[in-house]
C-alpha cells in the first residue's frame, strides 16, 4: 500500500513524510504564497470546473485564490494543507461570486475617478 502512495508524491515530500501505524503524515512548509498556490492548483482547478458548471465561468482560479487569501486566511497562521484544500473545495460559490463582483466594481470605480 505505501509503495503506491509514494508514487503520488515528489521526492521532497517523501523525505518530509513519516509513518505511524500505516497513516502517513506530511510536514510541509511553504516559503511563499506562490509555492502554496502551485501545490493547491489541482484543487483550484477542480473548484474552477465546479464554478463553470453552475454558470460562473467568468471567475478564474486566481479569483478563488485571492478571495480565500484576503477573506478566509487573512488571520490564519499554521494552516494545515488539508484545511486549505478543504476551504478551496468547499467554499460557497456565492461567496466567491460576491467577492469577485465587489472587487471588479471597486476597480471599475477607481478607473472612472
Amino acid at each position: 500500500m505505501k509503495e503506491k502512495l509514494f508514487h503520488f508524491f515528489s521526492i521532497l515530500d517523501i523525505i518530509n513524510m513519516y509513518s505511524y501505524k500505516d497513516v502517513i503524515f506530511m510536514d510541509l512548509e511553504f516559503s511563499s504564497l506562490k509555492d502554496l498556490y502551485i501545490r493547491v492548483t489541482p484543487a483550484l482547478n477542480a473548484k474552477k470546473k465546479e464554478l463553470d458548471r453552475v454558470g460562473l465561468s467568468y471567475i478564474q482560479k486566481e479569483d478563488i485564490w485571492n478571495y480565500l487569501v484576503e477573506a478566509k486566511w487573512k488571520q490564519g497562521k499554521d494552516l494545515m494543507l488539508s484545511d486549505i484544500v478543504d476551504d478551496i473545495l468547499n467554499t460557497d460559490s456565492s461567496l466567491i461570486d460576491k467577492y469577485f463582483k465587489e472587487k471588479n466594481n471597486s476597480l471599475y470605480d477607481e478607473e472612472i475617478i
